[in-house]
């Protein structure tokens, strides 16, 4: 019960703060049948003062504060059935800008006084101007436009505190409201984290099991690597030695096909003369066949004859072997 009492007295501050940081817009402090000959604005009271100082002796110089924080600077305040004779004249003159105008906005919140000097603004006229019944008289109009602005926004602000003090209870059941929904959501949601931490967990064994396989099956990958990396040093120095063997006998190759080539060389010149003998022989035997054949004829007629041409062919066949054997 203490906390929502706190809770509520911290809104409550939130909101007077909210409520009464701002300027609450209500009518001008300047009275209705009025209006201020308003020559410029800024934001820097002494340039304000500047401004003014300039319509001593003129008029009733003086500064109108508005609610955006804007220093309106006046030449005076005047009934409204004389502003634009006035506003005209003074243009005329050229004591104030060709853009003056004379107004009463609601913006209007405040009414600031120089002083003597014209060094400094006074929320009130100094106190030998307030001699002055038509000073002292606006003086008192300003004041009760100020008093009846005040007593609204009092009056606003008040209004404001009952609609947030309803407002404030409607939040505080919502809360209550969310506050049981939250504690039911967060029962699930323990619940459910719960669930997830148990999964976590198997996943996390399971994660240490495949782990520890997969540094058994690095280790083993190491020695593989190791065993590929020897053979592949060996294979390397094997290719080197073919390498050299190949080119070796590519030597030895080359060195026998030149050999075969003269052998070949020989060969073909040995068959061409053997072709020659060859056709030479077929000849002699052709002849020999003839001379046969004579023989045969002629056989019965000389032993003797016979004796002389098997010595002949004898001797022709010594020779023709003797040719072979060159």
């Amino acid at each position: 019960m203490a906390r929502r009492f706190k809770f509520f007295i911290y809104i409550l501050i939130y909101f007077s703060a909210l409520i009464f940081g701002h300027q609450a817009v209500g009518q001008s402090v300047i009275p209705p049948n009025q209006c201020a000959i308003i020559t410029g604005a800024t934001k820097d009271p002494e340039f304000a003062l500047d401004t003014i100082e300039k319509f001593k002796g003129i008029g009733d110089p003086l500064v109108i504060q508005s609610n955006n924080g804007f220093l309106a600077t006046s030449i005076g305040i005047f009934d409204k059935s004389q502003a634009d004779i006035k506003v005209a004249e003074f243009k005329a003159k050229k004591i104030i800008p060709s853009d003056s105008y004379c107004g009463n906005a609601d913006r209007f919140i405040a009414i600031l006084y120089p002083n003597k000097n014209f060094n400094t603004l006074l929320n009130e006229p100094e106190k030998n101007l307030q001699n002055d019944l038509e000073n002292r008289l606006r003086y008192l109009q300003v004041r009760e436009v100020e008093l009846s602005n005040k007593a609204a926004q009092l009056q606003r602000v008040e209004e404001g505190l009952n609609v947030t003090r309803e407002q404030l209870n409607k939040k505080y059941e919502d809360l209550e409201i969310l506050k049981s929904k939250l504690s039911v959501k967060e029962q699930n949601l323990q619940a459910k984290l719960n669930n997830r931490l148990e999964e976590f967990e198997i996943r996390d064994r399971e994660v240490s099991e495949k782990s520890s396989k997969l540094q058994i099956l690095e280790t083993d990958l190491n020695l593989f690597q190791d065993e590929l990396n020897k053979k592949s040093e060996d294979l390397q120095k094997l290719s080197t030695e073919l390498d050299t063997k190949a080119d070796n006998f590519q030597s030895e190759v080359e060195n026998t096909l030149k050999k075969l080539e003269v052998r070949s060389a020989k060969l073909t010149d040995e068959a061409t003369r053997l072709q020659a003998l060859e056709l030479e022989l077929s000849k002699k035997f052709t002849e020999i066949e003839a001379h046969e054949n004579e023989l045969e004829i002629n056989a019965k007629t000389s032993d003797q004859k016979d004796k002389s041409v098997t010595g002949w062919a004898k001797g022709l066949l010594n020779e023709i072997t003797a040719g072979d054997d060159n």
